[in-house]
């Protein structure tokens, strides 16, 4: 008799168990059929990470704060800095005659400046070409440049100047036609064979 109570109560346990199992089964099938696809969620990570934009000439006095905005988001985490990168956070240079920038702006809010590029129209030359790290790899460095490109009057020459040890950049420009000359060159094959970090010119026929 105690083994009959001890195999029944074994067969009420097991059962209840089961019937547990089943109930937990059933809520993890109707938990998922509520949750989006993956594919779903790829879409909307998407969707949230990019922002519509306009490449276009900076309008001054206008656009100016939101350019500098941009730039200081550059050094947010240095406290003391030295008079080059001052002058670029407030956009000293397209403030004088002769100078122009490029930016890429949002056109929807907050309509944050995304890139810049500062243009000389006298020297043809292209610096402070900046892109916030949050919205690199988006093109935006080769928009930049190429709406540069098209402000300049035909035939120039473009250049700049860029460190070695900034590879992706020195591939930007190399992708868009630029090339070290002279000296430059041979500069720009030494810093390819070591680790050295030299500042090289480049220049591009327009």
């Amino acid at each position: 008799k105690k083994e009959n109570k001890r195999f029944s109560f074994i067969t009420k346990i097991s059962k209840y168990v089961t019937m547990t199992m089943k109930s937990i089964h059933l809520l993890c099938v109707f938990a998922l059929y509520l949750l989006p696809s993956t594919s779903s969620l790829a879409l909307i990570s998407k969707s949230s990470t990019s922002t519509k934009c306009e490449i276009r000439r900076a309008i001054l006095p206008n656009d100016l704060s939101d350019i500098q905005e941009c730039r200081r988001d550059a050094y947010k985490n240095v406290k003391n800095l030295f008079t080059a990168a001052r002058s670029f956070c407030n956009a000293d240079q397209i403030q004088r005659d002769g100078y122009v920038c490029i930016i890429a702006k949002e056109t929807e809010p907050p309509y944050r400046v995304l890139g810049t590029a500062d243009l000389s129209l006298k020297k043809s030359v292209v610096n402070n070409v900046y892109v916030r790290e949050e919205a690199r790899k988006r093109g935006l460095g080769r928009k930049l440049m190429e709406a540069v490109e098209d402000v300049l009057e035909k035939p120039s020459t473009l250049k700049l100047t860029v460190y070695s040890d900034n590879v992706p950049a020195v591939n930007l420009y190399r992708s868009l036609g630029f090339e070290a000359p002279g000296i430059h060159g041979v500069m720009s094959a030494l810093s390819d064979a070591t680790s050295m970090s030299l500042l090289l010119t480049m220049e591009k026929k327009l």
